[in-house]
């Protein structure tokens, strides 16, 4: 259905794209959602203080040389606290996700 947007898809995918696995592919498609979920409900009054964010993008790749590059434009220009991990099913979970906060 044109139009159609399906929250449960939302929720199931969360930032990780499983069927495209081109880096470039995966951070477009990832950004704009994990964005959405990090500032869109955010109360202006009391704005998020990016030094205490972790946005991860999770990929079933390996990021090439220039997804590396964008990533960190990213960091180093828009001051985004975001880094792409690479997670195959039954691997070990990424170390984004072990780091202690």
């Amino acid at each position: 259905m044109r139009g159609h947007h399906d929250q449960a898809e939302d929720a199931d995918d969360l930032g990780r794209d499983q069927d495209s696995p081109a880096a470039k592919q995966t951070i477009r498609k990832a950004l704009g959602q994990i964005m959405e979920y990090a500032f869109y409900w955010q109360d202006p009054a009391n704005s998020v203080q990016l030094d205490k964010l972790n946005l991860v993008i999770v990929a079933p790749g390996a990021l090439d040389e220039a997804a590396e590059a964008y990533m960190e434009f990213l960091r180093s220009k828009l001051h985004l606290p975001i880094q792409c991990s690479q997670f195959v099913q039954g691997d070990p979970l990424p170390d984004a996700f072990l780091q202690s906060a």
